[in-house]
């Protein structure tokens, strides 16, 4: 009877370390553990600048400028981050620093670039050192060359558990993405690992945050289109792009939702409609990547025609070049890529210009 009651216990216990292992094997093939990726021949990649992570970009597409953050999220202890500009119809392109004095614990994630009227903005998130979250709301200098910022505001409040990305709908109003429950590290890990859809997209209306749409898997990148009435939403971990109707009174009703691919980051909308979305095909050696970033990670961009939901792949290596594109912008022929931690801003020709 003893002898009964140990195979007994002995085989309950095997089959639950089989059915975590089998867990954990499904949990990885998800985010791309196993995939693997082959590099492209690309002659015409240039270097525009090397900053540290330029993680996010925006162009004006009035002024033939380049926006894009800088901050540091794989360092132990990251630095104040910036915002600088590129003018693009100078040749070479030389990279321009906004100055601004406030706020001085800045940590930028995710760009928007807002225009009405004469008036220009940038908004950004900032995790601050203490582990709470802002979005920092910036004005442009009306003369350029004076290459001055001027903040605005600071928005926070206890909805803001995890920004990721954001874009501006108004001078003081936005969507957000809330990428899970918290931004540190452990809440993160046990997320992705158990597969919880614990993000969401918030709107800030210019006085409150409102819960948008619930209950999403890591949602990352926001974009709106060309026509400024549908808002598109990428969730990384699922890999599902949603495409939403932007209502009259700020709420969004979802279109539909297609399938890109596992580790979907920032997107934006290209001149003639479609996407371009930055791919992190292996979620893996990312994570190990943001802890080392001398362990190389993937790198992929494809432009999506939002019809046909064809995908085209404009961009693809596997760390020789760049570790972790994080964010692809299309203007007039030419492609810009940003990283999460590589001091890289990259440049590419895609087609010739009309």
């Amino acid at each position: 009877m003893g002898i009964s009651r140990y195979f007994k216990s002995g085989t309950v216990i095997g089959a639950l370390i089989l059915i975590t292992a089998a867990y954990c094997m499904v949990r990885l093939t998800s985010l791309g553990a196993f995939n693997h990726v082959e590099t492209n021949i690309l002659p015409s990649v240039t270097v525009l600048a090397k900053v540290p992570g330029p993680e996010d970009l925006e162009i004006n597409p009035k002024d033939n400028l380049l926006y894009f953050i800088s901050s540091n999220p794989c360092a132990e202890d990251p630095e104040r981050g910036g915002i600088y500009w590129i003018d693009l119809k100078q040749q070479p392109p030389q990279v321009h620093p906004f100055a601004f004095d406030q706020p001085l614990d800045f940590h930028p994630h995710g760009l928007s670039y807002f225009a009405e009227g004469d008036s220009q903005y940038l908004f950004t998130n900032n995790h601050r050192s203490d582990g709470t979250h802002s979005v920092e709301i910036f004005r442009i200098a009306a003369d350029q060359q004076l290459e001055q910022l001027e903040h605005l505001e600071s928005i926070t409040g206890p909805a803001l558990t995890s920004p990721n990305d954001l874009v501006a709908v108004g001078p003081r109003s936005f969507f957000v993405t809330n990428d899970g429950r918290a931004h540190d590290r452990l809440t993160r890990s046990i997320d992705t690992f158990l597969g919880l859809k614990s993000g969401k997209v918030l709107f800030y209306d210019g006085q409150r945050f409102l819960s948008a749409v619930d209950n999403l898997s890591f949602p990352n990148g926001i974009a709106l289109d060309l026509a400024k009435n549908r808002i598109m939403v990428a969730e990384t971990l699922s890999g599902y792009v949603s495409t939403y109707q932007l209502l009259e009174n700020n709420s969004i009703k979802q279109l539909d939702s297609f399938y890109v691919g596992v580790g979907i980051d920032n997107i934006s909308t290209t001149e003639s409609g479609g996407l371009i979305i930055a791919i992190h095909p292996n979620l893996w050696k990312l994570s190990r990547h943001m802890k080392d970033p001398d362990r190389s990670a993937y790198s992929k961009v494809v432009q999506i025609d939002l019809a046909s939901k064809n995908q085209q792949i404009l961009y693809q290596q596997s760390g020789e070049q760049i570790s972790g594109v994080s964010a692809a912008v299309e203007f007039r022929g030419s492609l810009y890529m940003g990283a999460v931690c590589d001091p890289l801003l990259l440049h590419m020709e895609i087609r010739n210009d009309k």
